[in-house]
């Protein structure tokens, strides 16, 4: 469909620019691309499982993160063509995920008679997947670092147990992110440790990245849940490069110790708003030390240089890595902090903060949806940022702010047999560049 855009001083819908990410999403066939993937849904349904979910990630880039809030905005999406007689009703919205949830996998802890839930739906994860190769998202030809990181979401969900340490109720659930993006998502209950499962969690990500072929991974960064024989062995096989935070035992504590003596180097690591001077050493390492049998790995320490020798505080390391520098190896680990911020952002933007199901496995569609819309924003974000000269958004604007300056814009359609035209308020951005 032809676009005539033009400007006016008022407008009827208040999100004008989530015409954008309509216009775009309609033009590459996402909906179509979900229909194949989900299957058709019965004959007399209304709306197509695409078109369900579709509607649902524009209302939620327009601030609508709960269903309550989805039929608050209803009005303003009526006179849009592309989302004529496309409009769901929120329990429409609802029983769509319901439908879409598969079973939990349950194991029986036999030493405290806790069950360990986790819900892995992987037909919505290659769904994510599908649509991130679609929107070519990653450089396929490119390699890239997954982290491997997970969270506890704070939730009185009927299902919900309290976490491992006891502390908070929800659920636990286990990402992996590459590039700032969550690109695999594995639900757990609150009672589940980290380092359950990570392996298969890990070994599922790399083989749906491999399918899909959205790219090379040669790079992985996890916390000390990660800190795993197997997990060692398994990346080692790969040709994978680990950055691991080891595990302080009092055995490796003693072989740093030891092993780095006369060996400390002074040296300095930059950060975001500073550098600071460190004294940093590596030493070789088996995990299981007695036996000629296990892999070598390199354990980098660091520590402040007023630290004392005797009072040991320094971060250690453990990787495959034996090329990089000591300071390489650090500054390379300290990016991961960057990459938990996806977290803040799916929770505060994409109504991970909010579970709007009392059972887990529903829980789980929610949570993936999110992560889908999230890929849309960061698509449309990068349309965006390539065809306007601004300064206020780039390429790290959370989704909060890009409303604000783009999405919240006035605007009304007008239709007749001669013309399609949509009529803008005026703002910071030129939307003509968008529907030519």
């Amino acid at each position: 469909m032809k676009v005539k855009v033009e400007h006016t001083d008022s407008g009827e819908n208040i999100f004008g620019g989530i015409n954008v990410f309509i216009h775009e999403m309609t033009k590459l066939g996402i909906d179509k691309l979900i229909d194949s993937h989900l299957g058709k849904r019965v004959k007399q349904a209304k709306y197509s499982t695409g078109e369900i979910i579709m509607y649902w990630i524009y209302g939620m880039l327009c601030g609508a993160n709960k269903f309550d809030k989805i039929t608050k905005i209803h009005k303003n999406f009526q006179n849009i063509p592309y989302l004529k007689d496309k409009i769901p009703s929120r329990d429409t919205i609802r029983r769509m995920m319901q439908k879409l949830a598969i079973p939990n996998s349950v194991k029986e802890n036999l030493t405290n008679d806790e069950v360990s839930e986790v819900n892995d739906n992987v037909k919505l994860n290659t769904l994510l997947h599908k649509i991130q190769k679609k929107l070519n998202i990653f450089n396929s030809k490119k390699k890239h670092t997954l982290d491997v990181d997970t969270i506890v979401i704070p939730t009185n969900a009927y299902d919900s147990k309290f976490s491992f340490k006891k502390k908070i109720r929800g659920y636990h659930p286990c990402v992996s992110i590459i590039d700032g993006k969550a690109v695999y998502m594995e639900m757990r209950n609150g009672n589940v440790s980290p380092k359950y499962k990570l392996l298969e969690h890990i070994d599922n990500t790399l083989t749906h990245i491999k399918q899909t072929g959205l790219g090379k991974i040669d790079k992985l960064r996890m916390d000390n849940a990660g800190y795993n024989n197997e997990v060692f062995k398994y990346l080692n096989q790969k040709n994978i490069k680990f950055y691991v935070r080891a595990r302080k035992s009092r055995d490796l504590i003693d072989m740093v110790r030891i092993n780095s003596m006369g060996k400390w180097r002074e040296t300095e690591i930059e950060t975001t708003d500073k550098v600071t001077p460190i004294i940093v050493s590596s030493i070789n390492y088996r995990l299981l030390r007695y036996s000629d049998q296990e892999e070598q790995y390199r354990v980098v320490t660091c520590r402040f240089q007023d630290d004392e020798i005797d009072n040991f505080v320094g971060r250690m390391i453990i990787t495959n890595d034996f090329e990089s520098t000591e300071e390489e190896i650090i500054h390379f680990y300290n990016q991961r902090g960057k990459q938990e911020r996806v977290f803040d952002d799916l929770r505060n933007n994409y109504g991970w903060k909010y579970p709007p199901f009392s059972d887990m496995s529903q829980n789980t569609v929610f949570f993936i949806v999110s992560m889908i819309c999230q890929t849309v924003y960061k698509y449309v974000l990068g349309v965006v940022t390539s065809k306007t000269e601004t300064d206020k958004v780039n390429e790290n604007t959370w989704l909060d702010d890009f409303r604000y300056w783009f999405i919240l814009v006035g605007s009304v359609w007008i239709i007749t047999d001669e013309i399609c035209k949509i009529v803008f308020r005026d703002s910071y951005f030129n939307y003509k560049v968008f529907f030519d």
